[in-house]
């Protein structure tokens, strides 16, 4: 009975699935985060008002928002991210993470500023279920000015520079 179930179960994803190359997937992963931003650029997140509290500071800031499954080597790559964009740019940088234990985020990735949780999922609730993790640039009123999805099998220095060119228009 449990072989028969197996059995259904390939032939239904051998059915249903679109078989996808390793030259396809990164156009593929590309082209869904870029339909991703541009439903959410524009869009108020006055949610990390509640997430961050009164330590939030008015103006320019720049959103590491991370969470459970997230690929180690791309949070990593979200960190350093983060530092370059703080060292290239002054912004206020804050790290929200949703149902990580926020001492192993210190510790394992040398990270020394202060962790935010999101214990209620609240910013990614607000936007739909964000893949994670992302670099999100809020402007002074919290609106969505850029994001980032740092991966960690790529070099996407390009993507970096557009995301603080977003930030220097505002």
């Amino acid at each position: 009975m449990i072989k028969l179930k197996h059995i259904h179960i390939l032939f239904f994803c051998l059915i249903s699935c679109n078989i996808v190359t390793k030259k396809e997937a990164p156009y593929i992963v590309e082209d869904h985060f870029n339909k991703f931003k541009s439903e959410n650029i524009g869009e108020r997140l006055n949610v990390v008002n509640e997430v961050i509290g009164d330590s939030i500071i008015q103006g320019l800031k720049v959103v590491f928002l991370t969470s459970v499954g997230d690929c180690g080597g791309c949070i990593a790559k979200g960190f350093n991210i983060l530092k370059t964009v703080k060292s290239i740019r002054e912004v206020s940088t804050y790290t929200v993470s949703s149902g990580v234990n926020t001492s192993f985020l210190q510790i394992n990735y040398s990270y020394e500023q202060y962790i935010y949780p999101d214990n209620d999922d609240l910013i990614r609730k607000h936007i739909a279920y964000c893949y994670t993790p992302v670099l999100i640039g809020l402007d002074s009123n919290n609106v969505i000015i850029s994001m980032y999805f740092p991966q960690s099998n790529t070099n996407q220095l390009n993507d970096i520079v557009e995301f603080v060119e977003l930030l220097d228009h505002n």
